[in-house]
């Protein structure tokens, strides 16, 4: 029976991903003859789920490097998690401590919102690292109610050691990446941050 189908809940194709379903059905059908419906009386269970499970892996092709990337933050955090451990540092106070390293001074709502935490519970991270010497706070001359954190000499050799562990974990991850290369991902990664940090106010605004 001539004709297509609509399957209801199946978005249309985009010109890239038709092109590229179209490439991996010749993978099943090289000859790249026209398909006829004769083709599938036997066995068509089996054909069209497999044409189905191609398409399929077709398209979610496209969302592979973003899966990639997250597998890839995803494994060093981790990595460096049994590293820090190692010398008596957990995930929460080594990210505090690493953030702070980059923006000492700021409030504890700014260092909140970078961490991507809520504010008690920030507050509390840094209940432990002041208890233990490691953070300051310091009154905000621009609010009563707020408080800026800084780091303290005491925390200078512990983030010294942090930097060995974290430089030992990158020396691990870029084997057999050249020189050249490894500034040429900086370079890419560095423009993905700042296409992506571009954009994020615009969805926030609308």
């Amino acid at each position: 029976r001539s004709g297509t189908h609509k399957l209801a809940g199946v978005r249309p194709t985009s010109g890239t991903e038709s092109s590229r379903i179209g490439s991996c059905l010749l993978l099943l059908f090289p000859s790249g003859k026209s398909i006829q419906p004769s083709q599938f009386r036997q066995d068509r269970l089996i054909i069209g789920l497999t044409i189905i499970s191609i398409v399929i892996k077709c398209i979610l092709m496209s969302d592979s490097l973003g899966i990639l990337l997250a597998d890839v933050s995803r494994l060093m955090r981790r990595s460096f998690d049994q590293r820090a451990r190692s010398i008596g540092v957990t995930r929460p106070q080594w990210r505090v401590l690493t953030m702070l390293i980059r923006h000492e001074g700021l409030n504890q709502g700014a260092i909140a919102e970078l961490l991507e935490v809520e504010p008690i519970t920030l507050c509390r991270m840094v209940d432990r690292l002041a208890e233990a010497g490691l953070v300051e706070r310091r009154p905000d001359p621009n609010d009563r109610r707020a408080w800026r954190l800084y780091l303290t000499d005491k925390a200078r050799p512990l983030l010294a050691e942090l930097r060995v562990l974290a430089d030992g974990l990158f020396e691990e991850a870029l084997t057999g990446i050249s020189p050249t290369e490894q500034v040429q991902l900086h370079t890419m990664l560095e423009t993905i941050r700042n296409n992506v940090s571009r954009r994020a106010p615009e969805v926030a605004s609308g």
